[in-house]
């Protein structure tokens, strides 16, 4: 994030990285469903798919959070916080949603992982041109 920061790296590029970087990550942990005979093959496609996914997220919050504060200058307080609420709610339902059939974890975390992702890259390719301004 330095990195690209230091390069005057538009937002949107930056954004694109972290968008792509979470969908690299849901392929990842879709692998591991391939896998679920070898609980440490499984346990090593989660972990790196996760990383990839939570490297993501370290890369477009901060942008966003910015890009709000931007956006709502007198009320960017709120719209930060409204942002962080629905985030939290939303991971909440993930979590429900990834314990629902406890007797097949890594498919439930995988299936709810790859919905979620699949969301984020059609809401960011629908609105890639609102992000430009």
């Amino acid at each position: 994030m330095q990195r690209l920061n230091k390069k005057k790296t538009d937002t949107l590029k930056i954004i694109s990285i972290g968008v792509y970087s979470t969908f690299s990550g849901a392929i990842i942990l879709l692998l591991a469903i391939f896998f679920t005979h070898s609980i440490l093959i499984a346990a090593i496609f989660i972990s790196v798919g996760a990383i990839f996914m939570r490297v993501a997220n370290a890369i477009i919050s901060p942008i966003t959070q910015v890009r709000l504060m931007n956006f709502f200058s007198e009320k960017s307080a709120h719209a930060l916080g409204l942002n962080m609420c629905i985030t939290f709610f939303i991971g909440g339902i993930a979590t429900y949603l990834a314990t629902i059939f406890p007797q097949w974890p890594i498919q439930s975390l995988v299936v709810v992982s790859v919905f979620f992702v699949i969301i984020c890259l059609l809401s960011f390719t629908l609105n890639r041109k609102h992000l430009m301004r």
